[in-house]
């Protein structure tokens, strides 16, 4: 029984690796980075997808994501391709 339930799991959670990889949507449009975090390890942007229409969506990159769009939104923020990247501002503060 329980091998059956952990076979079903792991089923559940390979088809999901799956479905996340083709669900890759290629940026239109990204504005307004800033850092997430005062350590700056996470960058976050206002981005609009081509596969979303106008929809315009919250999106963390980090540098060390295990996917590649990830990083290379990452790398692309840093490189300003998206305009200058705002410092962190702490909420509580």
């Amino acid at each position: 029984m329980v091998k059956t339930e952990i076979k079903k799991a792991l089923q559940c959670l390979s088809e999901y690796l799956n479905w996340e990889k083709k669900m890759q949507y290629t940026i239109s449009e990204a504005t307004n980075p800033r850092y997430a975090d005062a350590e700056n390890t996470y960058i976050n942007i206002d981005v609009k997808f081509y596969e979303t229409e106008d929809a315009i969506h919250g999106y963390t990159c980090v540098a060390n994501d295990d996917s590649a769009q990830c990083v290379d939104y990452w790398n692309r923020a840093l490189a300003g391709e998206f305009g200058p990247i705002a410092p962190y501002v702490d909420p509580d503060a």
